[in-house]
């Protein structure tokens, strides 16, 4: 009799244990639709336009807008960070020391069109100076140099560089025409470093060189494009060669001009030397004094563009994104379980500098680091997000996916190393190039990255993106900018919108409490604990009687 009721009992708990089974889920669901009522209801896409325009007008108060290291730079760093502190946030700078950069005013190019020394000469719309490029001032002797005849970009360095052609033209203190494309590969980039050690140029003037590249009314600058980075080592400094670039069309009137022996007036009036770069820590603490931080991450330096979607508009995101997380938690809306960290990131353009100095300043504390996610260059066409090599807790790859159901607003796993994200994930290879850039040793050759990191961006980003298709990218153009993305094939507000809310939804989902708060996990064993204990006394009594007997 006592078996019967013991089994009866038994299955009693266990089956009242599986009809309620869903409560932790259910409470889990009310956490995840806790934290989408924060985002939906007080994320303010208004607010991301404002905060993107006012940092743009700062970059387009400096003839060096916001190049690491330049006043434009250092006034956008000031302003992110009294941001934060109006919302709230626990608010640091951390500085480092690398090279600096700026113009005194804005640089300029006039060519000679008729030989005539009399008649005025004729500005050149389109140029401006490279990022970290020497200074220069003066009329100078325009120069060209051919490139070989090639279909299409897949064909660079096909055909070698005609050499013989090249030792034709001295480019000794010229302002030396050549394409850009000569760069694009090794061997080409080789024999052109060496005709610059030969005959070094006092500037060289990139444009693009091939006419299927005629579409480039918009180059793309580069990031150190003055020095450069790169295999090939800085050797534009090494030769005191100033660089500056234009167009398409512009370099070929300056091409023809250059084949006719005229003259131009160039001016690049920048310094450099060495300074101080600010990373901008904001952080909001965990509800329960936990060690745990969730990372998010931007960085605010640009090339030499105002840099709305590179990367202002990501910027922006990331101090909207805190403004409602910290009214959230101030107002007991929503608890976290992690801290949440947010970094504006100083000298991205440099070679990621400012993550990597991040990385080296927290060795102690990496480990904690329980996911990184930042977002660069969000508000093109379509979002795209990178694959987070990692199941821990929390499961970034999972949270993205949901929060991008949540809200409608689709994405696309896709592959990209080029951003800040990379030194967390790779810190030692990023050490490496810093070193082999800037001959900065960090010493982290032997740290071990955080798997659990993603990059938030979209596509197409570049010139370079589709050129044959309607739609192209314009970061590192001086349409991207204000008026530049006045243009809505390119840049639509509501898209803009829509990927910062996926970008803050993810972040708050990944740092704040699953639940209610309220810890399940020992739910689950009670019909454990209870089958165990109804056993051994089933077995007790089947002793008990045996002895009887």
């Amino acid at each position: 009799m006592i078996g019967r009721i013991s089994i009866s009992f038994l299955t009693l708990a266990i089956g009242l244990t599986l009809i309620a089974a869903p409560l932790p889920l259910l409470a889990m669901d009310e956490g995840w639709e806790g934290a989408v009522t924060v985002i939906h209801q007080n994320l303010n896409g208004e607010n991301i336009i404002d905060l993107t325009q006012q940092l743009c007008d700062i970059s387009a108060g400096h003839p060096a807008y916001r190049v690491a290291g330049s006043a434009g730079a250092e006034e956008a760093a000031d302003m992110i960070a009294q941001t934060f502190q109006d919302y709230g946030l626990e608010v640091s700078e951390e500085s480092f020391e690398m090279p600096v950069w700026d113009l005194s005013a804005s640089p300029y190019l006039f060519y000679d069109d008729d030989g005539d020394p009399n008649t005025d000469m004729v500005a050149v719309a389109s140029f401006n100076a490279e990022g970290f490029s020497l200074p220069i001032e003066g009329i100078k002797e325009l120069a060209t140099l051919p490139l070989p005849s090639t279909l299409n970009r897949v064909s660079i360095g096909n055909e070698p560089i005609d050499e013989e052609a090249w030792s034709n033209v001295n480019t000794t203190d010229k302002a030396l025409l050549i394409g850009r494309e000569v760069r694009w590969d090794t061997d080409w980039e080789q024999t052109f470093k060496d005709k610059l050690a030969e005959q070094p140029p006092s500037v060289i003037i990139f444009h693009y060189s091939y006419s299927w590249m005629s579409y480039a009314e918009q180059y793309s600058q580069l990031s150190t494009g003055g020095r450069p980075l790169g295999s090939a080592g800085p050797f534009f400094w090494d030769l005191d060669i100033a660089v500056g670039c234009v167009n398409y069309s512009d370099g070929q009137t300056l091409k023809a001009s250059a084949m006719n022996g005229r003259t131009a007036n160039i001016s690049i009036p920048s310094s450099c030397g060495s300074g101080l770069h600010r990373n901008i820590v904001a952080d909001i603490p965990s509800s329960d004094g936990s060690d745990k931080i969730v990372l998010l991450g931007a960085h605010y330096d640009t090339v030499m563009c105002e840099g709305y979607i590179d990367n202002t508009a990501s910027v922006a995101t990331l101090l909207e994104t805190a403004r409602v997380i910290q009214e959230a938690k101030t107002s007991g809306e929503i608890e976290l379980r992690y801290n949440l960290r947010f970094v504006a990131f100083a000298g991205e353009e440099m070679g990621l500098v400012g993550s990597i100095h991040y990385v080296k300043d927290h060795l102690d504390e990496l480990s904690d680091h329980v996911a990184v996610m930042v977002a660069d260059c969000i508000g093109s066409r379509s979002l795209e997000v990178t694959y987070a090599y990692s199941t821990g807790d929390p499961n970034i790859n999972e949270v993205v996916e949901q929060a991008s159901q949540t809200l409608d607003v689709p994405f696309s796993i896709a592959q990209m190393d080029g951003s800040d994200h990379t030194s967390f994930i790779y810190p030692s290879q990023i050490s490496a190039n810093l070193q082999s850039y800037w001959g900065v040793d960090l010493g982290l050759q032997s740290t071990t990255g955080i798997q659990n990191a993603v990059l938030f961006y979209s596509y197409p980003m570049t010139i370079y993106d589709e050129p044959g298709g309607p739609v192209k990218g314009l970061i590192h153009t001086s349409l991207d900018s204000i008026s530049g993305v006045e243009d809505p094939s390119w840049v639509d507000e509501q898209d803009l919108k829509d990927q910062a809310e996926v970008f803050a939804l993810s972040a708050l989902a990944a740092a704040a409490e699953a639940d209610d708060g309220t810890e399940w996990s020992w739910y689950y064993g009670i019909p454990i604990v209870m089958a165990v204990a109804l056993l051994v006394l089933l077995m007790f009594r089947r002793t008990s009687r045996g002895k009887e007997k």
